[in-house]
């Protein structure tokens, strides 16, 4: 499943919600991947922002295994702003 802008819209108290839905919707062993930000804004959003030690609490709870990295091929206003994510589905 493509996560694609739809997480950094919610207001940050829904995104708890937002990690176990899509936990819900995956099939054992599946995968959500895409992009979030790594920085917070100055104005209230969407879009909201975040940290990539904020997202490795969220969502390492309910998935087996969760990776993210630098993104490495974002637009150039976004560079150096934005995290690429996995996280994976126990296969049980």
């Amino acid at each position: 499943m493509l996560e694609q802008t739809f997480f950094c819209a919610l207001q940050p108290d829904l995104r708890p919600a937002y990690v176990a839905k899509m936990k819900e919707l995956l099939a054992p062993g599946g995968q959500l991947v895409g992009v979030l930000f790594n920085r917070y804004f100055e104005k209230e959003g969407p879009p909201f922002g975040g940290e990539a030690e904020e997202y490795e609490k969220l969502f390492s709870p309910h998935f087996g295994r969760f990776v993210q990295e630098s993104c490495y091929n974002s637009i150039g206003p976004r560079a150096g702003s934005e995290l690429f994510f996995r996280a994976y589905k126990s296969k049980i």
